[in-house]
C-alpha cells in the first residue's frame, strides 16, 4: 500500500484490483483457461498478465492455484504446437494470441525463476515462442497478420506492439 500511495493510488484502487482478480478466479475454466467461446489463449494471457501485474505467482496464498493453472494451460498449448501459442492457427488473428501469451509466459517465467518456482516446460515454451516471433518478423521490420511474410507493406501496429512487448519480456527472462 505504501508503494501504491507513492504512485498516487488509493486503498480503493487496490480493492478494485483485488475484486477483479477474485472475479477472474471465479470464472476460470477447470483447464486453467478463460472464455467459453474462442480465443481461450488470448483471454488466458490477458488474465494472467493481470495477476502477474499484481505480483501474484503460483506460491501466492490467495491466487497461486489460479496463476499456476493459467501458466500450465498456456505452456501445454505451446508444447503441443512447437512453441506456437494460440487457440487455433486459422485466420489472421492468432498472431495476437501468440504475442499476448508469449508476453504473459515470459513475465511468469521471470517471476517464477526469481522465486525458485519450477513450472515444467515453462522456460522451453518461452524460448520457442520468443524465437518464433523473432523469426517471423517481416523483412520491413513489423509483423503482419498470421505472421504473413508475403504481406506487401501491411503491418498492423497493434500486432507489432504485442510482438515487441513479448520480445521485451523474453529478453528479461
Amino acid at each position: 500500500l505504501q508503494r501504491l500511495a507513492k504512485e498516487g493510488g488509493t486503498p480503493a484502487c487496490e480493492d478494485a484490483v483485488v475484486k477483479a482478480l477474485e472475479y477472474f478466479q471465479g470464472t476460470q475454466n477447470s483447464n486453467g483457461s478463460w472464455e467459453k467461446g474462442g480465443n481461450h489463449v488470448g483471454y488466458t494471457g490477458l488474465a494472467l498478465l493481470a495477476y502477474l501485474g499484481h505480483c501474484e505467482t503460483p506460491s501466492s496464498p490467495e491466487f497461486g492455484i489460479t496463476v499456476e493453472k493459467a501458466i500450465v494451460y498456456l505452456v501445454g498449448v505451446g508444447m503441443a504446437n512447437d512453441g506456437r501459442i494460440a487457440s487455433e492457427f486459422k485466420g489472421h488473428s492468432w498472431v495476437y494470441e501468440h504475442g499476448i501469451a508469449t508476453y504473459a509466459l515470459a513475465e511468469a517465467y521471470t517471476l517464477c525463476s526469481k522465486s525458485n518456482l519450477n513450472i515444467p516446460n515453462l522456460k522451453e515454451t518461452v524460448e520457442k515462442a520468443g524465437i518464433f516471433i523473432a523469426e517471423n518478423q517481416h523483412p520491413t521490420g513489423g509483423w503482419a497478420y498470421s505472421y504473413d511474410m508475403d504481406a506487401k507493406g501491411h503491418h498492423d501496429s497493434s500486432v507489432t506492439c504485442w510482438q515487441l512487448q513479448a520480445l521485451k519480456a523474453c529478453k528479461y527472462t
